[in-house]
């Protein structure tokens, strides 16, 4: 639905650029304009390969809530990261290397 749509890209912090083609998105903005996709329609399980990359400190932030909200609603993830992905709900987290 374009309501849920548009609320997915507010949430994603990309209002106002609802009518921009991705091409001229930034890196950022175009990881957050894919994971916003997320955020439009229910999807129980969320396959992520390093979601943070191209992200600042706000949308990490956000993108980690976000997965908090999908793990209280019955979601499942599966995320693979370099980076430190502080989540509440994590029943499991594996953590290779050093």
């Amino acid at each position: 639905r374009p309501a849920d749509i548009a609320s997915a890209l507010r949430e994603a912090g990309l209002a106002g650029k609802e009518h921009l083609p991705v091409r001229a998105l930034s890196a950022g903005q175009k990881r957050r304009a894919a994971l916003a996709r997320l955020l439009a329609e229910f999807r129980p399980l969320w396959i992520l390969d390093e979601p943070m990359t191209a992200l600042d400190a706000t949308a990490h932030s956000w993108l980690a809530l976000a997965m908090d909200r999908h793990l209280r609603d019955g979601g499942a993830v599966v995320a693979s990261s370099h980076q430190e992905i502080a989540l509440k709900r994590a029943h499991r987290q594996l953590r290779l290397g050093s």
